[in-house]
């Protein structure tokens, strides 16, 4: 699955003129003058609401935004219109106006555009979204940051095809007495939060309106989803740095405040005092080179779209800082997945050997998350996480060389020995015999064994096996309101296909006739990962009973007597 890129900014958009002076006389050209004089509200640092002077200049665009100008206190304070200012509410002689939400990339950095409160408060109503106009020729978004805390470099480049983001590098933690804030009120700093806990993503932004427990912010979109369920905290801003091309302000999330419902192109709108559900994620890694371990948690709030990309960008930064290494090793690993939605948790152990071991130890477990999250049959929330990942520095691997059988040719019900032979990375060849019996139907002629490991069996969902546990009932029917869809179960076959699948530190024998499709299957255990697929070809052939049935003549006696000869008789005589 491959998640659209956002169109939009995700702290605060930022319009790029081509020429500076000719980008703001295109603005004048297109703004109708109102010029008065206004304030805004916003946090610099910490938690207490400023209030600034501001010019209201004039109305752009067919979509009515309005254009502004902030003080030069405000300016020399914040170094310009600042990432994590949009939503700062913005008032004309004490009547609120709208939310600061773009700006212009000047070298004042003092000019910004905002988005009327008529617009915003549509929100509320699930209005359809805004698009700004064709008429805004040579106006370019440039995507600005989101916030990560915890993230090690590389566990950074996975979010990166969805977010632009600011390096904070592994920031972990916050200030004492961060949980103390003050309650929210138009010009507080907000952040919506992605993912929590030992790690942390998170979007700064500012508070535009709050009545009656319902709030609006950002004036822009997030990452422009609609409905959606995000969790907004309270934030303290540790400083407004003055960065190019735009300053932005450095801050940090705190206690949860509320749920952002919706993600438009006015703004963000949602609920305070309500938490949204979220999925919790428990992993216990432990380096048996170094005899550390530890136990991290983080908790990622559920959306189908995201939820594969924040569990795997954020369990591999966990592993990361817990194996305090990039490099070879070998993982045991054991996982399960808990959800209301199933009828038992996903359980899953499995062996993993490579160059790279701390990203290979949770590659299967994202994808038994991408599984559930984006499967076709129904939906399902997930609610817990939990693994056990052991890791050695030793590359506990071993190649498949071959497969001998003792002979060529084999009638049914022999059995087949096999000799497989494999090479343990740097270690003597081992052999390993296996034996396997030819059924007594089996069909005569070539048959192959196939030895592949589990290493080589990249796992596809088998659909067409769903067929096979079909249940038909009518040609044409429409399920009652009460009744489950027909196709509710099969997700169930598919996690059974993944959960049973071969192990890879497991080789599978088989004895099969192409033709025919006839298998045999034989599962074996090893004590290290085993890589690749070798295979060999026999004959089968009558067996010695067979040949003297075929040869021995037979004479049969109707039902009223007679005596007849066989057909084989008749064409010898």
């Amino acid at each position: 699955m491959r998640l659209r890129r956002p169109t939009v900014s995700l702290f605060l958009l930022c319009l790029v003129f081509v020429g500076i002076a000719a980008g703001v006389e295109r603005v004048w050209a297109q703004a109708e003058s109102l010029s008065r004089p206004g304030s805004m509200k916003t946090v610099l640092r910490g938690t207490s609401v400023e209030e600034f002077p501001v010019e209201i200049l004039g109305r752009y665009g067919d979509e009515d935004l309005i254009l502004i100008r902030i003080s030069e206190e405000l300016a020399e304070r914040s170094g310009g219109i600042a990432e994590g200012m949009s939503g700062s509410p913005v008032y004309a002689e004490g009547e609120l106006i709208g939310a600061l939400s773009y700006a212009l990339n000047d070298r004042s950095h003092r000019y910004a555009l905002v988005t009327p409160i008529e617009q915003m408060l549509e929100i509320l109503a699930l209005l359809p979204e805004q698009q700004l106009p064709e008429d805004t020729v040579g106006l370019e978004p440039l995507m600005a940051p989101v916030f990560t805390y915890g993230y090690t470099t590389r566990s950074v480049r996975a979010l990166e095809d969805i977010f632009s983001l600011r390096p904070l590098g592994s920031l972990r933690g916050w200030p004492a007495g961060s949980d103390v804030v003050a309650e929210l009120e138009p010009g507080s700093a907000v952040a919506v939060q992605l993912v929590y806990g030992d790690v942390s993503v998170v979007a700064v932004g500012t508070v535009t309106w709050v009545e009656d427990g319902v709030f609006l912010a950002f004036g822009h979109p997030f990452y422009h989803a609609g409905s959606v369920s995000l969790l907004l905290s309270q934030a303290v801003v540790v400083d407004t740095v003055d960065a190019d091309p735009l300053p932005f302000k450095l801050a940090y999330p705190t206690r949860p405040a509320g749920t952002v419902l919706q993600d438009r192109s006015a703004g963000i709108a949602g609920t305070l005092g309500i938490v949204p559900e979220y999925t919790e994620v428990v992993l216990d890694i432990e380096d048996t080179s170094t005899g550390k371990r530890e136990q991290l948690k983080f908790y990622a709030v559920y959306d189908e779209n995201l939820i594969t990309y924040l569990f795997g960008s954020s369990a591999l930064a966990l592993v990361d800082r817990a194996l305090d290494r990039v490099g070879t090793g070998t993982a045991l690993v054991d996982f399960t997945i808990e959800s209301r939605d199933l009828v038992q948790p996903l359980i899953r152990t499995n062996v993993y050997c490579s160059g790279d071991i701390g990203a290979t130890a949770v590659t299967e477990l994202s994808e038994a998350v991408s599984l559930l999250a984006t499967n076709e049959f129904r939906p399902v929330h997930l609610e817990r996480i939990s693994a056990r990942i052991t890791v050695s520095d030793k590359l506990q691997r071993a190649s498949l060389v071959q497969v001998v059988a003792r002979q060529e040719y084999y009638s049914p019900g022999d059995e087949v020995v096999l000799e497989i032979v494999l090479r343990p990375f740097r270690e003597a060849v081992q052999k390993y015999e296996v034996v396997l019996e030819v059924p007594d139907h089996w069909p005569m002629g070539m048959t192959t064994v196939l030895v592949e490991s589990g290493s080589a069996d990249f796992y596809y969902p088998d659909y067409s096996a769903l067929a096979q546990e079909m249940v038909w009932t009518e040609a044409v029917r429409t399920p009652g309101l009460d009744e489950e869809s027909a196709d509710a179960g099969d997700l169930d076959l598919l996690i059974r296909q993944f959960t049973e699948r071969l192990r890879n530190d497991q080789i599978k024998v088989t004895l099969m006739n192409m033709e025919s499709e006839e298998r045999v299957e034989r599962v074996i255990d090893l004590p290290f990962v085993a890589i690749g697929t070798v295979l060999c070809d026999l004959q089968i052939v009558p067996g010695k009973e067979s040949w003297e049935e075929e040869s021995t003549e037979s004479v049969q006696t109707s039902p009223e007597g007679d005596e007849f000869v066989s057909d084989h008789e008749q064409e010898l005589s």
